[in-house]
């Protein structure tokens, strides 16, 4: 079994991932969709 954690373990809640949208620049997909596929925003451009 790994020990190891995983780094951002908050973003396993679509809530939290959703907030990281907030300044995404497209609207299609959606925020939303995006979230619930598991993608957060990085804030760099549209990358996801």
């Amino acid at each position: 079994m790994s020990n190891k954690v995983f780094r951002h373990a908050i973003l396993s809640f679509e809530s939290v991932r959703e907030q990281t949208f907030r300044e995404f620049p497209l609207t299609h997909p959606s925020k939303y969709e995006l979230a619930k596929a598991g993608f957060y925003y990085t804030g760099f451009g549209t990358t996801a």
